[in-house]
């Protein structure tokens, strides 16, 4: 007689295990809040270079390094004289970060196709980095970029509040000293918050 039973394969409860995915998911998730005098510049760096085909002139005369380090002399100068040593280690820190940041994204996220070949016969075969001839516009297009990647990161919440009063401030300083870095911000093209993603995140 034929067992009934001997074609049946005994089901096993599947375990779930953890990826990246989930990861992503449950780490704290770093909302960069872009200042809307910076997101005019951004939409007209869209409009530039994806619908009118131009290009930004690299090597930049004031280059995103140089921007970098004017900031960190700022927050020196401006600093309590009782807590300058650990305001130098802290924002030597982040504008390190920064900098890392910037030329570890710019080839793969902070660059439009149109841009690759620029890049390409700039950089090819040389150990110049990103960050020292590129400038305050690509400078920009990081701080769209950079909440996704520092979500991977285990940091505490001291530590995350730490990483946003910095990029809030460095926004601020950004903003304020657009003529000086020569970004134009003599803007008349009005959009939506989407229409800013969009533009920069394609």
């Amino acid at each position: 007689m034929e067992n009934k039973s001997s074609g049946k394969r005994k089901r096993y409860k599947r375990k779930h295990y953890r990826t990246d995915i989930d990861c992503v998911k449950d780490s704290k998730q770093i909302k960069i809040q872009i200042p809307d005098k910076l997101k005019l510049i951004l939409i007209n760096d869209c409009k530039l270079v994806i619908i009118n085909n131009k290009l930004l002139r690299i090597p930049n005369a004031i280059t995103a390094e140089m921007i970098i380090d004017e900031y960190a002399r700022n927050r020196y100068l401006n600093n309590d004289i009782h807590a300058e040593k650990l305001e130098m280690i802290t924002t030597y820190d982040f504008t390190n970060s920064i900098k890392y940041y910037f030329n570890l994204l710019l080839k793969s996220q902070l660059l439009y196709k149109s841009e690759f070949d620029q890049f390409t016969n700039l950089l090819k075969d040389t150990d110049i980095e990103p960050v020292s001839v590129y400038g305050a516009v690509h400078l920009l297009r990081l701080f769209v970029r950079i909440g996704s990647p520092l979500a991977y990161l285990r940091i505490d919440d001291l530590y995350l509040n730490y990483i946003k009063l910095y990029v809030k401030d460095f926004l601020e300083f950004l903003e304020e000293n657009l003529e000086r870095k020569r970004v134009d911000s003599k803007l008349h093209l009005v959009a939506s918050d989407n229409t800013v993603l969009y533009c920069v995140l394609q």
